[in-house]
């Protein structure tokens, strides 16, 4: 994401601690978060493409797809925006595509390298 030009991203980041949820990627100043949705393909021993741990398909089943479910709507709640995208959608660039998108919605410009706000560089 940084050789992409946008800000600084944390990986793994912990939005609340009350249930230890946490975002694959956010950007905690911008309440902007991107979870790869890696689960709903795999069945155990797969890496993920985003942290490279191994995952065990746990978000494919009916009790994951359920605290994905509260997770999310906390997250809404809370006031963060996810994006969502598979492992296919990272390795294609098309999630780079969907942050860009939010980027530019949210008043951001690509200025050369970098995505920068308001004409400064953040």
């Amino acid at each position: 994401m940084v050789r992409e030009g946008f800000p600084p991203v944390r990986c793994e980041y912990v939005f609340h601690a009350g249930r230890k949820y946490r975002f694959d990627l956010a950007w905690p100043e911008l309440f902007l978060a991107v979870e790869v949705e890696g689960g709903i393909f795999t069945k155990g021993g797969k890496r993920c493409p985003t942290c490279g741990q191994f995952r065990r398909g746990a978000h494919g089943s009916i009790s994951g797809i359920l605290r994905d479910i509260a997770k999310y709507n906390l997250a809404q709640i809370d006031g963060w925006t996810v994006l969502r995208v598979t492992p296919g959608m990272v390795s294609s660039g098309k999630a780079l595509g969907v942050v860009g998108s939010w980027f530019a919605v949210d008043g951001w410009k690509k200025a050369g390298p970098k995505w920068v706000r308001g004409g400064q560089d953040v």
